[in-house]
């Protein structure tokens, strides 16, 4: 593996088996220095690995607060209120999960009342208090359908000195205007803030001073209103027009300093991945690592004069392992008793006093073989020396060594030497 240390755990254990085996001061230092440099390595490494996850916690808290839905929105839709002028009427008004779907017919005024209207109201006010719209920068809007072809949209504020806080809905109310043309084919608008502005008209009839007519801060909201107005020395068609909107929401712009932070963040771990990959390519082994500090600490030891130490004189006691002393009494015994046709692991064991599972495992140790292939290849052994010395007959041979019969010596003979005992006999 080409990493410059394949685990902290690794070198955690090899410090230690360092450290037990020298124990000179300077070289002893010198590892835990090593060692030390090691661990510093690794949680630099680990740092630089959630340096970015650190830098985009700031990012994440600002998207995830960053946009105010008014719809879809459970907690505004039972908010949201419908009315017309007089004469006029609603000939529906649906709110579901998905949509709000508003139609109307505006109608000419009795007595020459100007402008009918329509109007779809978000009530923003909750037990007397105002929702502060001052850190956001646009409103957007998803419009699915509009039959007409403008939109004349209020941002309703509560203006101290002048609105009546008992009645916040009446036209005390400071109205924030801004009139949207809707374009068919277009289903998505964004409308700055800084776009609504309060006509002359609201302020004469409020009787507001010039010196007192500042620019809105929309801290103190208490309503959007889309508001469908005929204004139009023309009396209205009397047909039917139709809104339906699919979402409506306040967005904050990202500021100069959070686009600034995510290109730092997306350089920094690109420049993490590079190094990455060039350290894997280019840094030794483990392997090669340590080997590198053992050749320094051979340096050391060799700069290092030891006293020699004095031998120790004493006489030294002669222990013969359980095992050998074992196997030695098993084999004394197949030495004297290998003819004996009956012979087997339980007499061996009923003679020697050693378990039958205890002189398997030691002749399997010693010779790689079962107890009745090694009496086997005594017997076989012992055959061919007769077959070279004597002139008995083939099964006198056999019976002599412990075969029952012939075909058997056969077969084992010819199993363990690769040709009979007639051939082998001739070959002499």
């Amino acid at each position: 593996m080409n990493k410059k240390y394949d685990g902290i755990g690794e070198t955690h254990r090899k410090t230690k088996l360092l450290l037990r085996t020298i124990k000179l001061p300077c070289i002893r230092i010198y590892i835990l220095l090593s060692y030390l440099k090691v661990w510093l390595k690794f949680l630099l490494r680990i740092i630089l690995l959630i340096l970015p996850l650190i830098l985009t916690i700031p990012s994440i808290i600002y998207i995830s607060d960053n946009t105010l839905v008014l719809f879809p929105n459970p907690g505004y839709s039972n908010q949201i209120e419908a009315s017309t002028s007089p004469n006029s009427s609603i000939e529906n008004f649906l709110i579901d999960s998905k949509r709000i779907a508003f139609s109307y017919i505006l109608k000419e005024e009795p007595g020459g009342m100007p402008m009918p209207y329509s109007s779809l109201v978000i009530w923003l006010t909750r037990e007397n208090t105002f929702f502060d719209l001052s850190g956001y920068d646009y409103l957007s809007l998803e419009i699915e359908k509009a039959t007409t072809g403008k939109v004349v949209i209020f941002i309703k504020t509560f203006e101290k000195g002048v609105s009546k806080p008992e009645k916040f809905e009446g036209i005390t109310l400071r109205h924030n205007e801004f009139t949207l043309s809707i374009t068919p084919g277009i289903s998505g608008y964004n409308i700055h803030i800084n776009d609504f502005l309060t006509p002359d008209w609201w302020f004469s009839l409020m009787h507001v001073p010039w010196d007192k007519r500042f620019k809105e801060s929309f801290k103190h909201v208490s309503a959007l209103d889309f508001q469908f107005i005929h204004r139009s020395d023309d009396p209205p068609d009397g047909k039917v027009q139709s809104f339906i909107v699919r979402n409506i929401a306040f967005h904050k712009s990202y500021p100069f300093y959070y686009i600034i932070l995510n290109i730092i963040t997306v350089l920094y771990c690109i420049l993490i991945a590079a190094s990455l990959v060039i350290n894997r390519r280019s840094s030794p082994s483990q392997h090669h690592y340590w080997d590198s500090i053992m050749m320094k600490i051979m340096g050391l030891i060799k700069e290092y004069k030891v006293p020699p130490l004095k031998k120790l004189q004493y006489r030294q006691r002669e222990l013969e392992n359980y095992a050998d002393n074992e196997l030695t009494r098993i084999m004394k015994y197949l030495e004297e008793h290998y003819p004996d046709p009956e012979i087997s692991t339980t007499l061996i064991s009923a003679e020697t006093g050693i378990p039958r599972s205890h002189i398997t495992e030691l002749i399997r140790s010693e010779y790689d073989c079962s107890c009745r292939q090694l009496i086997n290849r005594i017997r076989i052994t012992e055959a061919k020396r007769l077959l070279k010395t004597t002139d008995r007959r083939i099964l006198e041979i056999a019976l002599e060594v412990g075969f029952n019969d012939i075909s058997t010596f056969n077969r084992c003979f010819k199993h363990g030497e690769g040709i009979s005992p007639r051939q082998y006999r001739a070959r002499r």
